[in-house]
C-alpha cells in the first residue's frame, strides 16, 4: 500500500525525505487521534475560490484558436472540428473541471525543513494549536494506492499555462500569492460523480504511530496547554515526542 507518485501531473520533491508539517487547532488534533484517520476535505471546500480552476491562457485557448482560424493565420491543431464543435468541447472540459473539485479530496501539508511562523498564524484559529510532523516518504508509504501525491506548483495565472490534457493539473497548481504555503498535497478522486451528493470530507485511516515523528505546541500557547496535548496523546497511545515550538524560545542579548 502506497500513494501513487508516477502520475505526470504530480511533481515529486527532490528530497523524498523532506519534512512535512500539518498545523491545526486542538479540536482537529483530537479528531485526528479519535478517528486515527487523516481528514481529506473536498477540493471545493478548501477555501480558495480558484481551487481547480485554470489560468487565463488555458481558458482562452479555444476562443483564440477560432479567432486565429477566422483571420487565416492559424496553425490549426483542430482542423477536423468546426467552430461549434470546438466551443462545445471547451464547455465540456470546463464542466468536467468544475465537477472534478466536487469529487476530489485533498490532504494539504507544508513542506519545509523547519517550522513556519506564517503557517502557525494562518492555520490555527487560536493560540491553542498543534503541529504534527512527518516526512514525504512516510506519508506516501502509509497512504492507500488510490491516492496521488505531489507538490503544488505556483504560477502567475495571468501569464502562464498549465497542461491541457489532465484534469489533475488544475488541482496541483495555485496562484503565486500562495507560494509561502510550499504545499505538498495528497488527492483522492472519487470519480466524476456528476449529480451525486458526495461527502464534504473523506477520512483515510493511517497508522499514526508510524506517521507522526514529533508534535509541536504553538509558540503562543499557555503553559497548561502542553499538559492537555500530552494527556490527549497518552489517551490515544500516540508516543511521538511533544515539545514547544522552537519559536517560543527567548532571545539572547
Amino acid at each position: 500500500m502506497a500513494a501513487q507518485v508516477n502520475h505526470p501531473s504530480f511533481l515529486q520533491p527532490l528530497d523524498p525525505d523532506v519534512p512535512l508539517w500539518r498545523y491545526m487547532d486542538l479540536s482537529k488534533f483530537a479528531d485526528l487521534l479519535q478517528r486515527r484517520s487523516l481528514a481529506f476535505p473536498r477540493a471545493d471546500r478548501l477555501g480558495d475560490p480558484f481551487e481547480g480552476s485554470v489560468p487565463v491562457s488555458n481558458a482562452l485557448h479555444i476562443p483564440r484558436v477560432i479567432e486565429a482560424r477566422q483571420n487565416g493565420n492559424s496553425t490549426d491543431p483542430y482542423q477536423t472540428l468546426d467552430d461549434e464543435t470546438l466551443l462545445d468541447m471547451a464547455q465540456q472540459v470546463s464542466d468536467a473541471r468544475r465537477q472534478m473539485i466536487k469529487s476530489s479530496y485533498v490532504s494539504c501539508w507544508h513542506m519545509n525543513e523547519h517550522e513556519s511562523l506564517a503557517m502557525w498564524k494562518v492555520y490555527s484559529a487560536s493560540d491553542e494549536a498543534v503541529c504534527i510532523r512527518t516526512s514525504y516518504r512516510t506519508l506516501t508509504e502509509l497512504l492507500p494506492d488510490n491516492c496521488f501525491i505531489g507538490q503544488v506548483s505556483y504560477i502567475n495565472y495571468n501569464a502562464h499555462q498549465i497542461p491541457y490534457n489532465s484534469l489533475f493539473a488544475p488541482l496541483v497548481h495555485k496562484r503565486m500569492s500562495f507560494s509561502s504555503e510550499r504545499e505538498a498535497r495528497a488527492i483522492i478522486c472519487d470519480g466524476v460523480g456528476l449529480g451525486q451528493d458526495l461527502d464534504e470530507i473523506k477520512y483515510v485511516a493511517v497508522d499514526l504511530g508510524q506517521l507522526v515523528d514529533r508534535i509541536f505546541i504553538s509558540p503562543d500557547a499557555p503553559d497548561w496547554f502542553l499538559d492537555v496535548v500530552k494527556g490527549l496523546a497518552k489517551t490515544y497511545d500516540l508516543t511521538a515526542p511533544i515539545e514547544r515550538s522552537e519559536l517560543s524560545a527567548s532571545p539572547l542579548f
